[in-house]
């Protein structure tokens, strides 16, 4: 990874850092994943979208998906690789995938503001 370009902090001790893409350093493995989607809330933060290099299908290299609950709460990181169990519990906790906003526009908001736009469950 090139130099880092930009920085946005979660909640501490998490951030994203941008130079080529957005990445969040999970402290559990020590181990980036590219982060294009967040969202934030009081207790927890999710990350709807990492990819951590490639698998191969049918021949073919395609990014290896990985979707995050991180529950600051009760300090557990919850990692899946398969979206229909995270949108299950994206669901559970009073979320859809229409929550989750684009790294980039959240920066945005932060950059103008100084705020992290905070979302409230649903239930």
């Amino acid at each position: 990874m090139s130099d880092i370009s930009l920085r946005l902090p979660l909640i501490k001790p998490y951030e994203a850092l941008k130079s080529d893409y957005w990445t969040v350093r999970f402290h559990s493995s020590q181990s980036e994943f590219a982060a294009d989607h967040i969202l934030v809330d009081p207790d927890r933060f999710i990350v709807g979208y990492g990819a951590n290099g490639t698998t191969e299908i049918s021949g073919k290299a395609v990014p290896y998906m990985f979707y995050f609950v991180i529950d600051l709460k009760n300090k557990i990181e919850m990692p899946f690789n398969d979206s229909a169990k995270f949108l299950y519990e994206l669901n559970r906790l009073g979320y859809s995938w229409s929550n989750l906003v684009l790294t980039d526009s959240i920066y945005s908001k932060y950059h103008e503001t100084g705020l992290i736009p905070w979302l409230s469950p649903q239930k």
